[in-house]
């Protein structure tokens, strides 16, 4: 099995699990109390870079939008956590969806993490304007 994710805009030696917020549309039991991975590089980068206020992401279609396009900065350091799912038992995961695994350990150990910037999200998507 390949690596899992985690994006974030601050580097964590340990992922610490937290209540998660459904998005707008998404089910209130999405919000696990867990640790949320991905086995999506791009969607980790995203999830990492995204700026505040909502983000529309399609990964099939390889598209992204911002509600707030103004506040996204291409210089902004992402850090993506790369765990080993073979480190976590399967009896603490959960897949919410396709893109998003929820692991209900208390801590996770990353075996790494890779500082990326903002930007590098263009490599992976195509940043169209907001239709809200």
């Amino acid at each position: 099995m390949g690596c899992w994710f985690h994006g974030s805009k601050r580097r964590h030696d340990v992922l610490v699990r937290q209540r998660a917020t459904a998005p707008e549309g998404r089910p209130a039991d999405e919000a696990l109390n867990a640790i949320y991975l991905t086995p999506s590089f791009a969607f980790a980068l995203a999830c990492g870079a995204r700026p505040p206020g909502l983000t529309e992401l399609d990964l099939e279609a390889g598209t992204i939008r911002f509600s707030e396009p103004s506040a996204f900065d291409p210089d902004q350091p992402v850090f993506v956590h790369v765990v080993d799912p073979d480190d976590i038992p399967t009896d603490a995961v959960t897949w919410v969806d396709e893109w998003q695994i929820a692991v209900t350990l208390d801590r996770v150990v990353p075996d790494r993490v890779e500082e990326h910037r903002a930007g590098e999200l263009g490599d992976w998507f195509a940043i169209e304007p907001w239709q809200g």
